[in-house]
């Protein structure tokens, strides 16, 4: 099914992030060795996240990582696979 009316798109658009937080576009610059650690990742997941998702979850995880007050465990994350 072409759900953005393009006629070549047969893939859905991934789900929306929640609509009760605003979100925001980020555009930034990375080394390719960083997107491919990303894509590595994402392949060990079931199920395997969206790119976009991916970057969420890692940062998020990570930030709650720094988070914690000190010696407090927060335990192992998806984040420490990479």
């Amino acid at each position: 099914m072409d759900t953005l009316g393009c006629g070549q798109c047969s893939e859905s658009m991934p789900p929306k992030l929640d609509a009760k937080s605003a979100s925001e576009r980020w555009h930034f610059v990375a080394p390719a060795s960083l997107k491919q650690r990303v894509e590595d990742w994402r392949a060990r997941q079931r199920p395997i996240p969206s790119f976009g998702q991916a970057v969420r979850q890692l940062l998020e995880e990570r930030l709650d990582q720094l988070d914690a007050p000190a010696g407090e465990s927060t335990g192992a994350t998806t984040a420490d696979q990479v």
